[in-house]
């Protein structure tokens, strides 16, 4: 029973790191989606806030379309249970946010854990999409003035897009 359990142990630990050899380092992907234009649009860095930092970010980036009234982030952290417990906290804080109208859980097409906000402030509707893959946590957002939520559509076509080119930027780093 021993040598099963072990044998099971080793090949674990072998798939693992057959796995993992095949990814960029945290750095790595940071610096290579830094250095990726998505839709012609370079990425620009940004400073991490609290919570990210606590959870110890690599690094964060916004990718600003349209003016500013449509973007793509990317958050990138050491591990996946990084990521993930940045997105957990970020789901905690939005039970604190008075103006959130719309929460809606796994949002078709994209990995899970994933949520789809419409939230409205001072007249600016903002419909986000965040979700968290590998040890990435992204977020798409449309924004319009005057208007109760974002773009749903876009904002989902947006995830689909950050998503796409993360893939495409993992092959190459």
């Amino acid at each position: 029973m021993k040598r099963t359990l072990l044998a099971a142990c080793v090949v674990a630990l072998a798939t693992a790191v057959a796995a993992s050899a095949g990814s960029p380092s945290p750095k790595a992907l940071y610096n290579a989606l830094l250095v990726s234009p998505v839709s012609g649009v370079t990425p620009t860095p940004t400073r991490a806030g609290s919570n990210s930092r606590r959870h110890h970010v690599v690094g964060e980036m916004l990718i600003n379309f349209d003016g500013g009234h449509s973007r793509i982030a990317y958050v990138v952290f050491p591990t996946h249970a990084d990521a993930l417990a940045n997105y957990a906290d970020g789901i905690q804080a939005l039970k604190k946010i008075r103006s959130v109208r719309k929460v809606e859980k796994s949002v078709v097409g994209l990995p899970r854990p994933s949520v789809l906000v419409d939230a409205t402030q001072s007249g600016i509707g903002v419909t986000q999409v965040s979700f968290v893959f590998d040890n990435v946590e992204m977020a798409a957002q449309s924004i319009r003035i005057n208007a109760k939520s974002g773009n749903e559509k876009l904002a989902r076509s947006l995830a689909a897009l950050a998503l796409r080119h993360l893939r495409s930027v993992e092959k190459t780093a």
